[in-house]
């Protein structure tokens, strides 16, 4: 959480209350001289505005205090997905489509290769895709017509989308961020009928985890490329 929000903090609730540091009310700060600082908007305001996105280049941060808004338990959501064929136009109707999506509705474009998701097609795994992650926060009930419009971008070969926690959710992404924890999951393949609401966190774990070991591997062929032009003559 610290990191989240002295980097600015970009989430599934941005577009309705803004970054994370737009939500800081205060922070705790030890500065380098060994000062402890209270930095909010009517005290020390050149270093609370400085730590909102300076990372922790001015001291380090003890406590927080952010103002809290109300979402959830359950949220809508899930992935939408395309042939990395149909991306340009489809980004192209995002971009247009984003403009007009109402503020509970967060939608975010992936380009990779397909994880092995039970819902994607087996020819689909491994190909490279578009994805759109999609969050909406409203009341559930208005989630298929909200979420309607990103499976207009193009022909999906497979979409998951169903109610869900927001608290599953949000911890399916974070889990790419905890990299040595996710790689040492044993992998899991859900049932086919398992039912859309019930795996939407689940096939996100997979979605993430897969990103992961993809992010290894291309720095390992980066990292082998780079050793085998330095050893050349």
């Amino acid at each position: 959480m610290a990191g989240l929000t002295l980097g600015g903090g970009f989430g599934w609730l941005s577009r309705k209350y803004g970054m994370t540091v737009d939500n800081l009310i205060s922070a705790d700060v030890v500065t380098a001289e060994g000062e402890l600082l209270r930095a909010s908007a009517e005290s020390n305001q050149d270093l609370f505005w400085a730590i909102r996105g300076g990372g922790g280049n001015f001291g380090v941060v003890t406590s927080f205090e952010f103002a809290l808004h109300p979402v959830g338990p359950m949220v809508y959501g899930g992935l939408v997905v395309f042939p990395l064929a149909q991306a340009r136009d489809a980004l192209v109707k995002y971009r247009a489509a984003s403009t007009q999506m109402p503020d509970d509705l967060s939608v975010w474009a992936v380009l990779r290769l397909a994880p092995p998701l039970p819902f994607l097609p087996a020819d689909v795994h491994g190909q490279p895709v578009i994805i759109f992650a999609n969050c909406y926060t409203g009341p559930t009930a208005n989630g298929p017509s909200a979420v309607a419009q990103v499976k207009t971008f193009g022909t999906p070969v497979g979409e998951h989308l169903g109610e869900m926690p927001f608290v599953a959710w949000q911890q399916a992404f974070a889990r790419c961020s905890r990299r040595d924890r996710a790689t040492t999951r044993s992998r899991t393949i859900l049932p086919a009928s398992t039912t859309a609401s019930s795996t939407t966190a689940s096939s996100t774990h997979c979605f993430s985890r897969s990103r992961i070991c993809l992010r290894r591997s291309a720095r390992f062929s980066s990292a082998r490329s780079a050793a085998k032009r330095s050893a050349c003559p």
